[in-house]
């Protein structure tokens, strides 16, 4: 894969990785509400709760919408890497003439005798000469 292949699926990595990044998500926590509104009138309890809620989902909310957003550039940048791999091997099975994209293995070659023999030793492995 070339580098310009590489750019779009590292950066969808990345992108799907800071989606996946856990964080913590704010909920109500039922040990300070009951320690702080213990003595308190059940009216004021119940609007603590609801502005506590309310607090908790908005910030959530603003969480979910970012990890949102990379996910789908993620997977935007995804299909985009996978179009370039296609583009690229269709460009090479048109300009190497390969239709079904299998290339034939090269035919072995053996080497030439006369270029490897020396003058005292002849093709038969025996020595010439006394």
């Amino acid at each position: 894969m070339s580098a310009t292949k590489q750019i779009p699926a590292i950066a969808s990595a990345v992108l799907a990785l800071g989606s996946y990044q856990p964080q913590a998500s704010r909920s109500l926590d039922p040990k300070k509400l009951r320690a702080k509104y213990l003595g308190s009138p059940a009216q004021v309890t119940r609007y603590a709760v609801l502005d506590t809620l309310i607090s908790n989902m908005t910030e959530n909310d603003v969480v979910l919408r970012r990890k949102a957003r990379l996910l789908e550039g993620a997977v935007s940048l995804l299909t985009v890497a996978v179009l370039l791999l296609a583009v690229g091997a269709a460009i090479g099975m048109i300009t190497n003439g390969d239709t079904d994209a299998r290339q034939e293995p090269a035919p072995a070659t053996e080497p030439a005798d006369d270029a490897t023999t020396d003058d005292a030793t002849t093709t038969a492995g025996v020595q010439a000469g006394p």
